[in-house]
């Protein structure tokens, strides 16, 4: 049975300078988190990667300001919310989600 072509998921090759110079100047541990969000998603027929990139990422911070607005008394939780999980980071490497801006 064929099981189609592979998933082809965001790279460094795929982000501009504007969006490694956004990411770069987020705070090192949103920064970490935000590559390897990146490095989780397919761009499979994505024509402008670098773009998409930059939205995905505002996309997301600004979803994570709304929820700390909006919850301010469990900063503490969502500090330890944001860390990921070894399994998450280790799947990250393995695709080289810390490589895409840190290298």
């Amino acid at each position: 049975s064929e099981s189609g072509p592979k998933p082809v998921f965001m790279g460094r090759d795929d982000c501009d300078a504007d969006v490694e110079k956004f990411v770069k100047s987020l705070p090192e541990i949103i920064a970490a988190k935000v590559v390897r969000t990146l490095a989780k998603i397919r761009v499979e027929g994505v024509e402008n990667r670098a773009a998409y990139a930059m939205g995905v990422v505002k996309r997301r911070l600004r979803r994570k300001e709304k929820q700390s607005l909006i919850k301010p008394d469990s900063a503490k939780e969502d500090k330890a919310a944001a860390l990921p999980s070894p399994a998450e980071v280790r799947s990250s490497k393995q695709r080289g989600g810390e490589a895409l801006f840190y290298s």
